[in-house]
């Protein structure tokens, strides 16, 4: 053991006793590839950060001047439009105002009468150029069912008397406007009442009694 150590201190200071010992590590890169690694980094990135400012120069995209110009637009106005003044009084019925027109057909002239269910008007008829009465029914639900059900009767006995041989009232026409239930009648002289009202409420005769109970059991009969 002893001898191999020997040799190989003979054989490795054949040439004589070194000066100079040298010593191997592993040594850090050049200052120079640091700095040029970096400066490579930096600009990478410069380059990065600096793409997407690019097309700011040649001003902002369609969609983002859209965009802005819709936050820059005034709103639009609304125009306010006044609510129509009604047409009926407190107690639903129809607010008659002569020479004014009810339809674009009829023109209202005066009132003949008022009652319960509604009112009788006077009106002018620019189709036919004549003149005829149209009741105005109230504008009340229970008013309304029951002018329905006049309609009905009036239109059954006109289709069992069409030329009107038995002198029955004959419903023209009817119509709904403005929620009034408008029925439409030739215009006739003064009512049962009127005539009442103008002979100061004297009774009747009782021939002409039977003369109208005749004349209304045939017209229904």
């Amino acid at each position: 053991m002893a001898a191999t150590k020997e040799d190989w201190k003979k054989d490795f200071y054949k040439n004589g006793v070194p000066t100079e010992v040298i010593v191997i590590e592993d040594t850090p890169p050049p200052s120079q590839q640091i700095t040029q690694t970096t400066y490579t980094h930096i600009n990478t990135n410069s380059i990065r950060r600096t793409q997407p400012t690019i097309p700011n120069l040649l001003g902002p995209p369609a969609a983002s001047t859209r965009s802005k110009l819709t936050l820059l637009r005034r709103p639009p106005t609304t125009a306010v439009i006044p609510s129509p003044a009604s047409c009926d009084d407190k107690d639903g019925h129809y607010i008659i105002k002569p020479n004014e027109s009810l339809t674009p057909r009829y023109k209202m002239m005066k009132l003949l009468g008022q009652g319960t269910f509604g009112k009788v008007v006077e009106c002018y008829d620019r189709v036919k150029r004549t003149f005829c009465a149209i009741k105005i029914i109230r504008a009340i639900p229970k008013y309304r069912d029951a002018s329905k059900i006049e309609i009905r009767v009036l239109n059954t006995l006109k289709e069992h008397d069409p030329i009107n041989l038995n002198k029955c009232i004959h419903l023209i026409e009817w119509f709904d406007y403005c929620n009034h239930i408008c029925m439409v009648f030739e215009l006739l002289g003064q009512s049962v009442f009127d005539f009442l009202k103008a002979n100061e409420f004297r009774p009747f005769p009782i021939h002409h009694i039977q003369q109208f109970a005749k004349q209304l059991l045939t017209s229904v009969a």
